[in-house]
């Protein structure tokens, strides 16, 4: 849901919206995070295909990405990666059936 349909959907529903559940957009990140992504999405996913697990993006050339979009805050960038390819490999590997 988008925030212009979230002010629609209290709009008709004659709600005041609440701060908690306007949902954030890109553009609403801090643009250390809108960094990260950018470099996340650079790199290159790593699956056990013997299994279909998500093992997590491949890092040996994040060194390489950096300096292509010369990111000044390396350390937080790389935090920041950690911490969506954690969560995205839980997210993929939970909705992985059960053998």
């Amino acid at each position: 849901m988008t925030k212009e349909s979230y002010f629609e959907m209290c709009e008709m529903l004659g709600t005041e919206p609440k701060d908690d559940e306007i949902p954030i957009e890109y553009e609403d990140l801090y643009d250390e995070v809108q960094e990260a992504i950018s470099v996340y999405n650079m790199l290159q996913d790593q699956w056990d295909t013997m299994n279909g697990l998500y093992l997590g993006k491949i890092l040996s050339g994040i060194v390489d990405i950096l300096d292509i979009a010369q990111v000044e805050d390396r350390q937080t960038c790389y935090k920041i990666i950690q911490l969506l390819d954690s969560n995205r490999s839980k997210i993929i590997n939970d909705k992985k059936p059960a053998k």
